[in-house]
């Protein structure tokens, strides 16, 4: 192969190339969690419900396998639920957790959906 050839060639592999780079998500899949009654014990205690809440937390692995950032937590994103709200507790607790697998790595988030209450004093 000459070098005009080879050019050419290159000149549509780099294109190609980039779409491939930039295209984004390969692979993404969703794992169901649970269902929990209340995230720490009630203990008999009487509380107002304030409101709906969702939290997430994540972590990525650089090709797959090297950590980049902290390990995701069940408890990280159950208390960012009930940390939106300002309460003390969340019950009705619904969670999953979501894989994707990109160009150049893993990203793993835990989701988390429940009712944020308030210990009456």
């Amino acid at each position: 192969m000459n070098s005009k050839g080879l050019q050419r060639g290159l000149a549509l592999l780099a294109p190609l190339l980039t779409i491939i780079v930039l295209s984004g998500c390969l692979a993404r899949y969703t794992t169901a969690g649970g269902i929990e009654p209340e995230f720490r014990p009630l203990e008999g205690k009487s509380y107002r419900t304030i409101g709906d809440a969702g939290g997430e937390s994540s972590s990525f692995y650089f090709f797959w396998m090297i950590p980049v950032t902290p390990e995701h937590s069940l408890s990280q994103a159950i208390e960012g639920a009930i940390g939106e709200k300002g309460g003390d507790n969340m019950i009705n607790l619904r969670w999953w957790i979501e894989k994707q697998h990109w160009i150049l790595g893993t990203v793993n988030v835990i989701t988390v959906e429940g009712t944020v209450i308030r210990y009456d004093e």
